[in-house]
């Protein structure tokens, strides 16, 4: 293979994803329009009115907008994950989700804006023919995905972590179906006497090395995951492992046990039997985080605009309620090891240790009277949305942590610090909540891995639910 080839093969590989997901995203979109076109079209024909005959042509425009504001919302709810071109269950439930929550935000659009033009009715019923243009459209495009797939393009090379009996079926089941995305290329084990090779089906494959060679094992055989097949590793274990790839995979695969408490993940995969979960190195994506930056931005602005009166009753009330300043001021740590100056409504006595450890209770004898309620209540979060407004935090994302608490972290509790934090997050909605934050990292892991604004929506609507409900039954008491 000549140089040229080489370079073109690793620029299509570090590109292929994108390329994908540029593929897909164009096919919707043309075919959401077209959907779109045709459906406004039937539905003058079928009408007497001739000025609405007339008019189809003129709202072409309108459909590419349209079209647009569409994929615009499959790409925020996860139609264009990558894992989703090689699953047809999770892709449909992705696109279905974002055409959801597409056609909700269309028709409040029609409905405030331009409900005489555009009726939501006529937009309404397109979602037949949207959909069966959509659904046509990705199943031609997942029989590509499988040929690319058959022939050895776009492919993950897994390396496995262990050649024992979990090992081996592991390596069976991903060397036999190469739908899944897939290419084995061979094992890692720390013990010398075991054989050096195992017979896979037709393939025969080696044992490559041991752990403290991975990061070279890794760019020798241009690995991209690891699977580690070790029956309930510990946090340590897994820890130490990604220490040592040192970066060079982009995501690990680990067996589910319940040796570990902070292993207990909220969403487990399986290998037939097999449970298992994973940990993924984050690369940035600069659509997603400038959605998600524009999302915070209009959220946090229309908040706070409404609650600035009820922000202003708060601050009298801790002047009257104890002395000192109204807004309490905090280093924390935020992405990628930012530390920046949160601000929360003051809960505590002004004498108190700034850094010391968090109340358990709202029993501690550090708050305020005051400060109960507002702690009961979430209250005290208010000011965040100004940390939001400035950059430094999300609406929804894993807590902001101390640094003294943050310079104990292992590799597994760091992969926290690859988002922003957030003011809310599953570990607050969860029942986990009273547990320190980086004991209960699988909340966070979860979150990374699946965030969406679907999963945020959510999030938002439970942690609104929380707050109401704190603060009747506290008004109750």
């Amino acid at each position: 293979m000549g140089e040229q080839q080489i370079i073109m093969k690793k620029w299509l590989k570090q590109h292929l994803e994108n390329i994908i997901q540029t593929l897909h995203f164009v096919t919707d979109y043309l075919a959401i329009t077209l959907a779109l076109y045709i459906s406004d079209w039937l539905w003058t024909k079928l009408s007497a009115n001739s000025l609405l005959q007339e008019s189809v042509l003129f709202k072409l425009p309108l459909y590419l907008t349209i079209g647009l504001l569409f994929v615009v919302v499959l790409r925020l709810t996860g139609a264009y994950n990558q894992r989703c071109y090689f699953s047809r269950g999770k892709s449909i439930k992705n696109v279905l989700s974002g055409l959801f929550w597409s056609y909700s935000l269309l028709t409040l659009i029609c409905l405030i804006f331009s409900p005489t033009r555009l009726s939501p009715i006529r937009i309404i019923s397109s979602f037949p023919l949207l959909l069966v243009a959509v659904g046509l459209e990705r199943l031609i495009l997942f029989h590509f995905d499988q040929l690319w797939l058959k022939k050895g393009i776009g492919l993950k090379r897994l390396l496995v972590y262990g050649t024992g009996k979990i090992g081996r079926r592991i390596a069976r089941h991903f060397h036999s179906q190469p739908r899944l995305g897939y290419k084995f290329v061979g094992y890692i084990d720390d013990n010398p006497l075991k054989k050096t090779a195992f017979s896979e089906g037709d393939a025969e494959f080696q044992i490559l090395g041991q752990i403290e060679q991975v990061k070279e094992l890794t760019s020798q055989y241009q690995a991209d995951e690891m699977f580690i097949a070790v029956p309930s590793p510990s946090i340590d274990h897994i820890s130490q492992i990604i220490d040592k790839c040192n970066g060079s995979l982009s995501k690990y695969h680990f067996i589910a046990g319940n040796s570990d408490p902070n292993l207990r993940p909220l969403k487990l995969k399986s290998i037939k039997d097999i449970r298992y979960c994973s940990i993924k190195e984050y690369p940035t994506s600069s659509i997603k985080e400038f959605f998600k930056r524009l999302f915070d931005i209009l959220f946090s602005a229309c908040l706070l605009l409404p609650v600035a009166p009820i922000m202003a009753l708060i601050a009298l009330k801790i002047k009257q309620d104890s002395k000192g300043p109204v807004i309490f001021k905090q280093k924390r740590v935020g992405k990628n090891g930012k530390v920046f100056q949160m601000y929360k409504f003051r809960s505590m006595y002004v004498n108190t240790e700034p850094y010391a450890i968090t109340p358990a209770s709202n029993t501690d004898p550090r708050i305020t009277p005051f400060g109960r309620f507002l702690r009961r209540t979430s209250l005290d979060e208010l000011p965040q949305f100004i940390n939001v407004l400035a950059g430094d935090m999300s609406v929804v994302g894993p807590r902001p942590e101390m640094e003294f608490i943050v310079k104990q972290y292992n590799a597994v509790q760091s992969q926290r610090l690859k988002v922003k934090p957030g003011i809310t997050g599953l570990w607050q909605i969860s029942l986990d909540r009273s547990k320190p934050i980086h004991e209960v990292i699988e909340h966070d892991l979860y979150y990374i891995e699946n965030q969406s604004l679907w999963l945020d929506l959510k999030i938002i609507w439970d942690t609104a639910i929380f707050c109401i409900a704190g603060i009747f039954n506290k008004l109750k008491s």
